[in-house]
């Protein structure tokens, strides 16, 4: 059968071929769904470097140094929102495109306005796209890559809050709110007072990685038994605490209001190499509130101020937050 025959024979299939290989060729080219245009996520992002997010008001820069995320280069980042960033840009999407009607006014309010994000990969540009927040059509966060030539509507799979907050140019946002407390390995011991039950106080020595000892600050003793898991969990709480927010804008005579209210608790903590560090846990005194019986509260419930060495340096901590270190000896089951 030689190829005169097939050509007679089967011309008609052949050009039904060619005319839909052209058809779905312009298609691609033209539809709404190019990758060229709609493909905003980078989903290796163990291997970003750097991240910078700037507006017509601020600009930051994001640098991963392997360990940790460095704002700007002189701050650490706190792992919550760049965790949020990390996700986001793996997993924004289009959404759908943008009405004709308003295409150009909202393609023009993102080249003026709109908020770019750079992500690198090295010195390697990897992604780059500008996104705005909008109130037009009702049409929420919209974004256009660097090359495209139109806007989209963004979408979050699985996150319910702001897109658009997540790339935060305000350096606040990303600051870290760790409270800066020695780890396990550079730490030697901690004593723990309770003004208002000092029976209650203890100090945990730690002598080496694998001898952790217990202390009764009243009796000045050691307890032969006790649980050293709990002892632990205490310590790694402890390293982990983050505060809400840095408290500003006080008079020096608030400040010492409220260094003169009686702390609930005093951490003086000891590093392997350096001076004590001393933590004041301190109630939040609050006014006009009753409680479910009636009865007037005196101090918030849900929050409490964390000083350090009567420093003018006051943070508020969720109690939640600081529960897990607030413990008294009993909690350990001591035994002498």
């Amino acid at each position: 059968m030689n190829l005169r025959y097939i050509l007679s024979k089967y011309w008609w299939f052949l050009a039904l071929l060619i005319v839909a290989g052209i058809f779905l060729y312009k298609n691609k080219r033209a539809g709404t769904l190019n990758p060229a245009e709609t493909n905003f996520s980078y989903t290796n992002t163990d291997r970003i470097t750097s991240v910078v997010i700037s507006d017509s008001k601020n600009s930051i820069s994001l640098m991963h140094n392997g360990n940790e995320w460095i704002l700007n280069e002189n701050g650490m980042a706190d792992n919550v929102p760049i965790n949020a960033l990390l996700f986001a840009l793996s997993n924004v999407r289009v959404a759908s495109p943008i009405p004709l009607s308003v295409q150009d006014s909202v393609r023009q309010e993102l080249i003026l306005n709109g908020r770019n994000i750079k992500v690198f990969s090295g010195k390697r540009s990897v992604k780059e796209f500008s996104m705005l927040e909008t109130l037009a059509k009702e049409l929420g966060v919209v974004g256009m890559l660097s090359k495209a030539k139109n806007p989209y509507r963004l979408e979050l799979t699985g996150y319910d809050g702001n897109i658009y907050n997540i790339f935060s140019t305000n350096p606040s946002h990303w600051l870290s709110k760790r409270i800066a407390i020695p780890d396990l390995q550079n730490l030697s011991a901690v004593e723990v007072e309770i003004p208002s039950k000092p029976e209650m106080s203890y100090r945990i020595d730690k002598a080496d990685d694998k001898t952790i000892k217990l202390f009764n600050l009243l009796q000045g003793k050691y307890y032969t038994q006790f649980d050293t898991l709990k002892m632990l969990n205490v310590l790694q709480n402890l390293n982990s605490l983050r505060y809400k927010e840095k408290v500003s804008g006080l008079t020096a005579n608030e400040m010492k209001s409220v260094l003169s209210i009686p702390p609930d608790f005093v951490f003086i903590i000891y590093p392997t190499s350096g001076e004590p560090i001393i933590m004041k846990v301190i109630p939040i005194p609050i006014e006009g509130q009753i409680d479910d019986l009636g009865r007037p509260v005196t101090y918030d419930p849900n929050t409490l101020y964390i000083n350090f060495g009567n420093k003018p340096d006051l943070y508020k901590i969720s109690y939640i937050d600081c529960f897990p270190i607030l413990k008294e000896i009993s909690h350990f089951n001591p035994n002498f």
